[in-house]
């Protein structure tokens, strides 16, 4: 009977309202927890959390009426699954708040994949699972008519989105882990390619890097010009693609990404590689000059003792 009244009932409408802004609240907390704003995400979950229990303490009525002859108004499954949603998404915010916190705590020594993954299981996969559960519930809130309509609509967007992010990561977790030697040290080959003077894969590749990482720690590292490995080797290679011919009558690691498709370059590049004399690695990672420069832009300049100037995207090159 308190059900078939909800749409007169004053406190039933002040219980949703109360209930749509504290979920609100609970987006500005998420968003602040994610981009590391200090206090900001106690603050909101706190006035979440108790604009929570206020709704709860107004629609208590609503929520202890149940009937098996009537099915429930559409607004008291709203009230109900936005409780419901709220307390996960509460939970969900303050873990990963604290995963946040233990990826920007690495631990100086020890294994770092074997961190990682401690992260996950404790945190990162568990809030996966709430977050489809959120999802599942806030697909039946109806908050058509109320002023919270349009800003309810946007937060759903942005659930799904990161929703798809945390599904990422899980199924990304193991290849990821292995590939920063969780199981066995990995070596890569770094390609750092001039992409002012292009190639079919990327730009021509003036130096190399070797790289071994080892439980997600870097092992070991080398910087080579190419010419160390290109200008010892004097076997006879046939350039396999006729653009490169008119630059070179030989083939060698420097034109090895002759293909826009990376992975037959990077098999190129590891066979020349190991032809010239160089040790066999795992994987390869080609970097663009331009990739560089980008990335310069993001972080600013960066100083160096043995550099008079500040090394900037414009200045790198």
């Amino acid at each position: 009977i308190f059900q078939i009244f909800f749409l007169g009932n004053k406190e039933g409408r002040e219980a949703l309202a109360l209930a749509s802004e504290a979920f609100m609240s609970l987006q500005g907390a998420s968003e602040s927890v994610i981009s590391g704003e200090q206090g900001a995400d106690l603050v909101l979950f706190d006035e979440a959390e108790k604009l929570f229990e206020e709704a709860k303490e107004k629609g208590s009525f609503l929520l202890q009426g149940n009937s098996e002859w009537l099915s429930q108004p559409k607004q008291v499954e709203s009230l109900k699954n936005l409780l419901d949603a709220g307390t996960l998404m509460a939970e969900v915010g303050q873990s990963i708040g604290e995963a946040r916190l233990a990826f920007t705590t690495l631990p100086e020594t020890g294994s770092l994949t074997d961190y990682l993954r401690s992260i996950s299981e404790e945190h990162l996969e568990p809030d996966a699972i709430k977050l489809h559960q959120i999802n599942e519930l806030l697909s039946t809130v109806d908050l058509s008519g109320t002023e919270f309509e349009s800003k309810f609509l946007e937060f759903k967007d942005k659930l799904s989105a990161l929703t798809a992010l945390f599904d990422m990561w899980v199924s990304a977790k193991e290849p990821l882990l292995a590939a920063l030697g969780d199981h066995t040290p990995q070596h890569y080959l770094v390609l750092l390619q001039n992409n002012d003077e292009m190639r079919q894969g990327g730009g021509f590749i003036g130096s190399i890097a070797v790289v071994e990482v080892n439980d997600g720690r870097l092992a070991d590292l080398s910087f080579h010009d190419v010419y160390d490995y290109d200008g010892r080797y004097f076997e006879h290679l046939e350039v396999p693609v006729h653009e490169l011919k008119a630059l070179t009558p030989e083939w060698r690691l420097r034109d090895s990404n002759i293909s826009p498709d990376f992975p037959v370059s990077a098999e190129k590049a590891m066979w020349l590689l190991e032809q010239e004399g160089g040790p066999g690695v795992d994987g390869v990672i080609g970097l663009n000059l331009s990739a560089a420069q980008a990335l310069l832009e993001d972080t600013g300049p960066l100083k160096l003792p043995s550099l008079k100037k500040e090394i900037s995207a414009e200045t790198f090159p």
